[in-house]
């Protein structure tokens, strides 16, 4: 076995160690060992603790990562400095890397299967900027600025710290420059960087001065210290929520507000482009509620960009804009009515339509409007007192219906309100006819004094929800995978 196979044979075990004594919190030796034999890099022979002790040296060293034993009861080894793996600083960003890698190095043969994101920075002048900082080394740089025309500046810098950021490696550095040099440290893209060299001069860092307190309230690299921190409160689509859950904007993520259709979160931090760059990528899905000035920043943005657009087409392009546009097509004609005691059968249909399935998902089969819970709620409409039928017609066509009824079932949630439900053919969805069914409904039962009425909808039909949202309804809980809505008149 080479040298090079040997050490990354270590590497594994070290990853392995730490991965194993990090998942079960607090091991004993003995439990530790068995785990060891237990899994295929022992090669089936045990760890001595002669070797155990050489490797928790090794990873203190190589990783930064203390494995503590509690000198009592069990003995039981752990992790001290536990979040330091959990936070976002090198210790963590290095063992995540060590530990892709060690999962990656056996997969030459599929190597065509995985794909990575190229950080192109990272690989040219990384290792002179890490010498630097290191030693505390002034740097010569020659550097490109993407905002003044590609101009090529050639300046010494003190390299104060590293950030990686969107694929991007940054230098945060303090040009030894007089003019500059009082205007402290700046923001240096390693991929505008042309030359990078270590100089004879050294420096010192200034006191007190920390990465994390200059980044803080910061998102991205527009670092703005004169701007103040503020709270800022975003509406989250359901559909995009569960991203911002499991990779959060900011560190100061709090989810103040979960409903059916959105979720609300609250930050702490500066306002910067960065961070309006952020939320303008989310589209409709991400809408900011507070601070009003902030909320105004990008409806203006907004705006700009919607000007832009109309004033960059050709006026024959613009007619062929205005000819497709599916607004225009979506135009549809129809009528609010009763339904008809002889309309009552095709009831089943817009039964099935209502049936919400995932792109994922093959449809349900049409028995499905057999079922009990199909029947209880359609089967005989309209001789019920509470039962009430609307549908939309268009050129002699139903193209959808709406009704409401009082369920009897003991397991009907809420109890003792009339549940709604609305379908409308998919050829004719998006033109306006859900929604004008909905409002007549809504009326018709508030003139019959009504106090409520409720609604199931699929915790995945977030265009459902979305309507149901803007007409009103309230999530108040859920009942499997649906939510549950209620209309209070």
């Amino acid at each position: 076995m080479s040298n090079k196979e040997r050490g990354q044979g270590l590497i594994s075990k070290y990853v392995w160690l730490v991965e194993t004594i990090y998942k079960a919190g607090k091991i004993s030796f003995k439990d530790l060992n068995q785990k060891w034999l237990d899994d295929d890099i022992s090669c089936g022979i045990a760890l001595p603790k002669r070797t155990f002790d050489h490797w928790r040296e090794a990873i203190a060293d190589l990783f930064g990562i203390d494995i503590s034993n509690e000198n009592c009861g069990e003995y039981c080894y752990y992790i001290e400095n536990r979040e330091d793996i959990d936070g976002n600083g090198l210790r963590s960003w290095l063992f995540s890397t060590f530990c892709t890698g060690n999962a990656l190095s056996g997969c030459k043969n599929i190597k065509d299967r995985i794909l990575l994101e190229d950080v192109p920075s990272g690989q040219k002048h990384l290792q002179t900027v890490v010498e630097a900082i290191k030693a505390n080394r002034v740097l010569n740089i020659t550097y490109r600025q993407f905002f003044r025309c590609d101009e090529v500046i050639n300046f010494d810098a003190q390299p104060y710290c590293l950030k990686l950021f969107r694929q991007r490696w940054y230098l945060v550095a303090r040009s030894t420059t007089p003019e500059y040099y009082r205007q402290g440290p700046r923001i240096y893209a390693l991929d505008r960087v042309l030359k990078i060299s270590t100089t004879a001069d050294t420096f010192k860092m200034p006191v007190g001065w920390s990465a994390h307190n200059y980044f803080k309230g910061c998102f991205g690299m527009y670092v703005e210290h004169a701007m103040g921190v503020s709270t800022v409160k975003l509406k989250v689509s359901a559909e995009k929520s569960d991203y911002i859950r499991t990779l959060p904007l900011h560190e100061s993520q709090q989810e103040i507000e979960r409903a059916c259709c959105y979720s609300i979160f609250s930050y702490r931090l500066r306002i910067t482009n960065d961070f309006m760059q952020e939320i303008l990528s989310y589209g409709s899905d991400m809408e900011v509620l507070e601070p009003q000035s902030f909320r105004d920043m990008v409806r203006a943005k907004i705006s700009k960009m919607a000007k832009q657009y109309e004033e960059s087409v050709s006026e024959t392009e613009r007619k062929i804009k205005v000819d497709s546009s599916p607004s225009l097509k979506s135009q549809t004609k129809f009528t609010v009515r009763s339904l008809k005691n002889n309309e009552l059968p095709m009831l089943d249909d817009f039964v099935y339509m209502a049936c919400f399935v995932p792109e994922s998902e093959k449809p349900y089969p049409r028995s499905i409007v057999n079922d009990r819970d199909a029947r209880a709620f359609v089967g005989g409409l309209g001789s019920q007192p509470d039962d009430h039928c609307l549908v939309a017609e268009s050129d002699g066509e139903i193209v959808g219906a709406v009704w409401v009824r009082k369920l009897t079932d003991n397991d009907a949630k809420p109890k003792d309100v009339p549940r709604l439900a609305i379908s409308v053919k998919p050829e004719f969805r998006g033109r306006g006819i859900g929604t004008s069914l909905m409002k007549a409904l809504l009326a018709k039962m508030r003139q019959e004094n009504y106090e409520k009425v409720a609604l199931i909808v699929d915790e995945l039909n977030f265009v459902a929800q979305k309507l149901y949202q803007k007409l009103g309804f309230v999530s108040v809980g859920v009942d499997g995978c649906d939510y549950i809505m209620v209309y209070r008149f």
